[in-house]
């Protein structure tokens, strides 16, 4: 998203891209094991479940899925920019680790893909495909980033869109 910092305090070299919004946040390098780190912060919060994020080359969220599957459910994010790469990532992680949903930030894509925008009706058909819900940002992004691309207001019926 690094590209798409206006502001002069997101230009700086930030971990986490809203940390401007919220208190103490943990810097992952001081984090010893992040698994038990995130279990024990669901523990104190009474949280069960939690849906985390997996890639093919993510070990740690591989790795909390293998050894707790009672507590963390796999998602993947997606990016419309890379097309059919895209969509076979998808199904790669799909089948290797039964994503039960897919993720879509709209202004964290570089270049930015609006909600209504064709490059993403191929990613909504493969959930469909799949039976996996799709959930999508909307509205104003927390990074200061461009938030255009997210407005609910694009939402139009589907007749009126044209791949």
């Amino acid at each position: 998203m690094r590209p798409l910092f206006r502001d002069a305090e997101s230009l700086k070299s930030f971990e986490f891209p809203v940390e401007y919004m919220f208190k103490d946040v943990p810097k992952f390098s001081s984090i010893g094991d992040r698994i038990r780190f995130t279990l024990q912060e669901m523990d104190k919060h009474n949280v069960e479940r939690a849906l985390i994020g997996v890639s093919l080359g993510d070990e740690v969220s591989q790795r909390a899925l293998r050894e707790h599957p009672d507590r963390f459910i796999a998602s993947c994010g997606t990016d419309p920019n890379g097309g059919m790469e895209d969509l076979r990532n998808i199904v790669r992680l799909h089948e290797a680790f039964g994503i039960r949903a897919v993720a879509a930030f709209p202004a964290g894509c570089v270049p930015q893909v609006p909600i209504d925008d064709k490059r993403f009706y191929p990613v909504y058909a493969k959930c469909v495909e799949l039976g996996v819900p799709i959930f999508c940002c909307v509205g104003v992004p927390g990074p200061r980033i461009p938030m255009a691309c997210q407005h609910v207001e694009r939402k139009r019926p589907l007749h009126q869109f044209r791949p």
